[in-house]
């Protein structure tokens, strides 16, 4: 199997010449592609001097997360996507309703409902226990973004 990939990528770089692909010395030879440079984004600059602490700490977290955790934690879920026990076990970085979206999809939900929505998801987000079993982490994690869209 390797050398069948060894032989297909040869031919298709023109190490070998394929069937009726014979080169013709008369055909003239294509211009050379453009160096390649790195492409380097500029430095922010802003109001915020940064602190060599703070941004240790942040190196220090981000090298401790998995990919898995890193995706999760740019995650915006809205309440009709996503239920407590998904924040529980994805942990997610937050959760929004907007455009819409009311607890238990009742478009007269009473204050409670909210709350109580609400509730769960902190709930869920405070939860040490999967963590620990998922991630091997003892303490319980920040606590989860709400956003309501007004």
């Amino acid at each position: 199997m390797k050398r069948l990939l060894t032989l297909v990528l040869a031919m298709s770089c023109g190490g070998i010449p394929a069937a009726g692909c014979a080169r013709d010395a008369s055909a003239q030879a294509l211009p050379a592609p453009p160096a390649r440079t790195a492409v380097v984004w500029p430095r922010a600059v802003g109001p915020v001097v940064p602190d060599p602490k703070i941004e240790a700490r942040i190196h220090d977290l981000l090298r401790q997360l998995t990919l898995e955790q890193k995706v999760a934690q740019m995650v915006q879920a809205d309440i009709r996507y996503v239920t407590p026990e998904d924040e529980r076990k994805y942990r997610l970085g937050s959760v929004f309703n907007g455009g819409g979206a009311f607890p238990g999809n009742d478009k007269h939900a009473a204050v409670s409902d909210w709350v109580a929505l609400a509730d769960r998801f902190y709930d869920a987000s405070m939860d040490s226990s999967s963590a620990r079993r998922r991630f091997g982490l003892g303490r319980p994690r920040r606590s989860l973004l709400r956003r309501v869209d007004g």
